[in-house]
């Protein structure tokens, strides 16, 4: 896998190392590569699978409103499908975070492989904490586009 992701020219992390800045998780899928990534581009399934981050989603005009633990957030999706990205751009006010989330083919399914950053301010056990649940939201997301 990590021969994978280097032809990928994506970052590997083998773990997470206290003052580490970001923070990659995975998930192997059954699903294929179309499906798994119109999946996860459809912001309005971000409930669904981010069910941390995501308490709520509301729409006011263009953009998209999340209900987070720290309070409401602006937040957006870019999605190149070409690219097999779908950012995640969030800015809860002091400035917008670009954490992106790759889908890539593997055998008849797919990776899903989702890098977030530790935001300024943010303590070392906040960001363990985040760590943890971007673990288990993509899996939620991979049980997501195999029960589809």
């Amino acid at each position: 896998m990590r021969a994978l992701l280097e032809r990928l020219e994506v970052s590997y992390y083998p773990g997470h190392e206290p003052g580490d800045t970001r923070y990659t998780a995975l998930a192997l899928t059954r699903a294929p590569l179309d499906t798994a990534f119109r999946l996860a581009a459809d912001i309005r399934l971000l409930p669904r699978w981010g069910t941390r981050f995501c308490q709520g989603l509301r729409q006011e005009g263009e953009r998209w409103i999340v209900s987070s633990p720290q309070g409401d957030v602006r937040f957006r999706y870019e999605a190149d499908p070409s690219a097999g990205v779908v950012w995640h751009c969030v800015d809860p006010g002091s400035g917008e975070l670009r954490m992106p989330m790759r889908i890539v083919r593997h055998g008849p399914g797919s990776l899903l492989l989702f890098t977030i950053q530790r935001p300024p301010g943010c303590s070392e056990a906040a960001f363990d904490e985040q760590r943890e649940w971007v673990d288990r939201e993509l899996t939620q997301l991979r049980d997501l586009v195999e029960g589809s």
